[in-house]
């Protein structure tokens, strides 16, 4: 066997054909594996970035992989619109629930005032002291 490093995009679609088959040869009615790559970037009236948001919709949850806030717009209502836009927006795409992962230094309490839940955590990563937190947040209905 020889394992070579390969391109993400084309390696990444030959995973998901893989996933497909082994759902078929186990008789699950599991959906295809389809997913969705949305972002949005919110501005100011002069056009200055004011933060960003990135994620995936794959099956039934979005899953938010970053959000990112000016220093300077932190605490000012940005990451919770950001945040509550692209729920609604992944909804539209049946999306009912959300998962992300946050780090101890950065914004686990923000999570949980905008009704995300603690479901799982990796201590002492990625440095001693530190730590990884998994949440999720069912979407209304």
């Amino acid at each position: 066997m020889e394992i070579k490093e390969s391109n993400y995009a084309s390696t990444d679609q030959l995973v998901s054909d893989l996933l497909e088959k082994h759902i078929v040869a186990v008789g699950k009615p599991i959906p295809a594996y389809e997913k969705k790559e949305i972002a949005f970037t919110a501005y100011d009236d002069n056009g200055a970035v004011l933060g960003a948001v990135v994620g995936e919709i794959v099956w039934n949850h979005l899953h938010v992989s970053l959000l990112g806030i000016d220093q300077t717009m932190q605490k000012q209502g940005v990451g919770q619109k950001l945040l509550h836009h692209i729920e609604e927006y992944a909804q539209q795409f049946g999306a009912r629930m959300v998962i992300l992962e946050t780090m101890s230094w950065q914004a686990p309490k923000f999570y949980q005032k905008n009704g995300y839940q603690i479901f799982g955590t990796v201590e002492n990563h990625p440095i001693e002291g530190e730590c990884k937190y998994y949440l999720s947040k069912v979407l209304p209905s």
